[in-house]
């Protein structure tokens, strides 16, 4: 069951929906049609938190996307550009510590990966 406001026929308005199979809360916020944003939590049980969070442009990813363990400690903070992950794009581990860095300039750039490991610091 939703209940949503249009304008001019076009979708402006939050949506809010649970994923059955997991329990997850969802939210998609539309502005004229188009989806802006896509927010998601944990269910109540696992303490009701921010599971992820996300901008959208034309129907694809865009800006930043970010995902959190249920403790509310970052997974994940990532930057799409058109659909495809595009510059740095950071990994946590459960503890909140920096683990792993991608960085991609585009769909056919190569994938750069930087492991922290012992005496080498991420940048």
């Amino acid at each position: 069951e939703a209940e949503s406001t249009f304008v001019d026929n076009l979708l402006n308005d939050t949506l809010r929906y649970f994923k059955k199979d997991s329990g997850v809360r969802c939210e998609e916020l539309w502005e004229k049609g188009e989806k802006t944003m896509t927010r998601s939590y944990y269910p109540d049980s696992l303490g009701g938190r921010i599971a992820s969070e996300g901008a959208w442009k034309n129907g694809k990813l865009n800006g930043l996307w970010r995902n959190w363990f249920p403790t509310g400690t970052l997974r994940d903070s990532l930057f799409y550009r058109d659909g495809d992950a595009f510059g740095p794009q950071f990994s946590y581990d459960s503890t909140g510590k920096l683990f792993m860095r991608k960085d991609k300039a585009g769909k056919t750039s190569p994938l750069v990966i930087q492991l922290n490991t012992p005496g080498k610091k991420i940048r």
